[in-house]
């Protein structure tokens, strides 16, 4: 990784880091300063970065500004997917530095990396972390992108950042700045969801077909799918506009044998179970 500054944030109930760096091609993978990540940060590559979490102080910049999200107060909800920014939340950053990068990852507490990065504009995968696809340049360091939520059970999830704030003399002068926040997981069904009416799969485990049972009181929407126990999207098994009335649907998931997490949602009604394939 080139970017010779880093940027290591935490935040509230999810284990997530997250480094700014001035590689243009991004960091290598496994450099979010998490706990999963053992500490290690963009020095492998800026050995001589020192820390700008004064800086950050300075500026008056938080570990929520740097790390911030559309996650509702209440926690995560298993699954669902949303969206993460990383940056300075307008704040002029260029008495740091002039380039940017970061790596971000999302733990729980024990290191276990958890939920699915997708990349957005100007960043990209780096293992289970995201980081920069090039670096920032400019005083108001910005990174869209989104994260989909694990299953049910998971608990609490970190989101660790290592940002590197990079001068580009090539030499020293590199900063890192670290934040890292918390995210819970919302133990309840939101208040504009509920559970399908007659929701049942049989059998479970499943060797080739189930039999997905569920009742629409209005036409809907109905998208049923597939997700690893991480939160990641395997496949779409129904996707269509569906009328009222009772259902019987065999499926053929052709997946590999394991436990999946079978999502069934329909308008403003949501229905999930753990699926055991064995095939």
């Amino acid at each position: 990784m080139k970017l010779k500054t880093t940027i290591i944030l935490s935040a509230i109930i999810l284990p997530v880091a997250l480094i700014f760096m001035s590689n243009a091609g991004g960091a290598i993978a496994g450099v979010s300063g998490s706990v999963g990540d053992g500490g290690a940060k963009c020095t492998g590559c800026h050995s001589d970065a020192t820390d700008a979490n004064p800086a950050k102080t300075a500026l008056s910049i938080t570990d929520a500004q740097i790390i911030s999200t559309n996650i509702p107060q209440e926690g995560y909800e298993p699954l669902q997917t949303y969206q993460i920014t990383i940056g300075s939340n307008g704040v002029n950053m260029a008495v740091v530095a002039s380039k940017y990068g970061f790596q971000l990852s999302a733990e729980n507490s024990s290191g276990t990396k958890k939920g699915t990065f997708v990349a957005g504009s100007g960043t990209k995968l780096a293992g289970s972390n995201i980081t920069h696809n090039g670096a920032y340049i400019g005083a108001t360091p910005e990174w869209v992108f989104n994260w989909t939520a694990p299953a049910s059970g998971t608990g609490n999830v970190v989101f660790t950042t290592a940002i590197i704030a990079a001068n580009g003399s090539g030499s020293n002068g590199d900063k890192i700045l670290t934040a890292t926040i918390s995210i819970a997981e919302n133990i309840s069904l939101s208040v504009h969801q509920k559970e399908l009416a007659n929701f049942s799969v049989f059998p479970n485990p499943v060797n080739e077909n189930f039999v997905l049972n569920y009742s629409l009181q209005n036409s809907d929407r109905v998208v049923v799918s597939l997700f690893d126990m991480n939160g990641k999207e395997i496949t779409k098994l129904v996707n269509e506009n569906q009328a009222a009335g009772n259902y019987h649907l065999l499926l053929s998931p052709e997946v590999e044998a394991g436990t999946y997490i079978l999502k069934v949602s329909a308008g403003d009604q949501l229905s999930h179970q753990k699926l055991f394939i064995q095939q």
